[in-house]
């Protein structure tokens, strides 16, 4: 698990130091620098495993992970004489036999001659400790912590469209897919070999597929969820669903498109290793705000059952009071959720660490976190009144 973040003159970040729970909450205004905390540790990820080893930053492109441009675009201000340094801290999940062990690495690199080159690493490990400058002779180390960039799974916030039918040739995908495209393909991998995972109200284990149903349905989306194959043999499936007990089959395709939305995240949060780490933005899009709730919940019942650490960018105020109630239930504890707000002022981010007492209640609450409801009510009720009392003039 990720246990802290420090980095300086990444994109709008000057300085960020964000301390992660086993639940992080990223919210705030647009272009305020949440996703840019993803987009970084997708730079990690996206580095750690490019084919070329001797490559200090992979900045992406098209089609890739994350898109970072040039280092001109990723720096802060677009200064390429400032260095771009970061700091990684991580530790193991609870029940592991190591869970006490943390771990760090720093890194700065530097733009000088068109190239971006390491200007220095150290790693620190249990009782070992390594350090590398750059004008020493000693080849160049791009890992930067490869031990948990493999265990990070991302998912993008615009996911694919459902289909009418779905080829499968048997294949295991490693995941959902950034934009939820293998979610079908994973769902048939964990249930070909008999995959289980427990229902959280039972605590009963139930194979993958019924768990995943059983959320969909909890979550008030639709009564019924199953995978069928068109032909014996074909590969060919199609997701069947009915919205309620009484109504007719039907194709994914023909309910709800938030259905489809929220499915490669259920899946993502159960077919993951335990110990993952997942990064999620927006996962609230397109989902009624009763929804986004519910989903609050999925992500903090299985970040408990699984050991999975959840990052999570959002603008759902619904996401954020489920948390909060959870913690005032006694149902999830509040050490293990953190919560930011991010703003930017004057092209700069900022972070507020969002302070929750036992009690669910955030003590530093900023102005206008959601936009201003009493002031939105306020003046709904002044317009109304001023209509009203023009008509009786008339």
């Amino acid at each position: 698990m990720l246990t802290e973040l420090q980095l300086s003159n990444f994109k709008s970040w000057r300085e960020l130091d964000i301390k992660l729970g086993r639940v992080t909450g990223l919210f705030g205004t647009n272009s305020s620098g949440k996703s840019s905390i993803l987009q970084f540790l997708l730079m990690l990820k996206q580095t750690a495993e490019s084919s070329d080893k001797g490559l200090v930053l992979d900045l992406g492109g098209q089609n890739r992970l994350v898109d970072l441009g040039s280092f001109k675009d990723l720096i802060y201000f677009h200064r390429e004489d400032l260095p771009l340094k970061w700091r990684v801290a991580w530790s193991w999940p609870d029940g592991y036999d190591r869970a006490s062990d943390n771990f760090e690495t720093s890194v700065a690199v530097v733009y000088e001659d068109r190239q971006i080159k390491l200007s220095s690493i150290s790693y620190e490990m249990i009782d070992s400790f390594f350090a590398y400058q750059k004008d020493e002779d000693v080849a160049c180390k791009t890992a930067y912590g490869a031990i948990f960039l493999y265990q990070i799974y991302y998912l993008a916030p615009l996911r694919e469209y459902p289909q009418r039918q779905y080829q499968w040739s048997g294949a295991s995908p490693s995941h959902v897919g950034y934009r939820g495209e293998n979610t079908i393909n994973a769902i048939l991998a964990a249930t070909i070999r008999n995959e289980t995972r427990i229902i959280p109200e039972s605590n009963e284990e139930k194979p993958f597929q019924e768990v995943i149903a059983y959320w969909l349905k909890k979550l008030g989306l639709i009564h019924e969820f199953k995978l069928k194959e068109i032909a014996e043999g074909t590969g060919l499936f199609r997701a069947i669903v009915k919205k309620s007990p009484e109504s007719p089959e039907a194709f994914l395709t023909d309910v709800g498109f938030g259905v489809s939305q929220v499915l490669p995240a259920l899946v993502l949060l159960y077919y993951v290793p335990e110990g993952s780490i997942i990064l999620m933005e927006q996962p609230e899009i397109h989902l009624h705000p009763s929804v986004q709730s519910g989903l609050a919940d999925v992500i903090l019942q299985v970040s408990k059952q699984r050991n999975i650490q959840v990052i999570v960018e959002s603008h759902s105020e619904h996401l954020l009071q489920r948390f909060q109630l959870r913690v005032a239930e006694e149902s999830y504890p509040v050490d293990d959720l953190k919560l930011y707000f991010c703003d930017s002022q004057q092209g700069e981010s900022k972070l507020v660490d969002l302070e929750m007492d036992e009690f669910g209640d955030i003590k530093n609450y900023p102005d206008n976190f959601f936009g201003d409801e009493m002031a939105e009510m306020a003046a709904t009720h002044k317009a109304a009144l001023k209509r009203k009392m023009q008509a009786q003039v008339k």
